[in-house]
């Protein structure tokens, strides 16, 4: 089964990628499969 990180993936119109609305770049990661890919972490305090 391919995965992918992002929820929900930019718009590309006319050869243009359109960024989508919210905080930064305004992705979504897909917390879940993330946490099942994840070999070792840390938090920065």
């Amino acid at each position: 089964m391919d995965c992918d990180l992002v929820k929900n993936h930019f718009a590309m119109i006319d050869g243009t990628i359109r960024p989508n609305s919210g905080p930064g770049i305004g992705v979504d990661l897909d917390a879940e499969y993330l946490g099942r890919s994840t070999v070792n972490s840390w938090k920065l305090l």
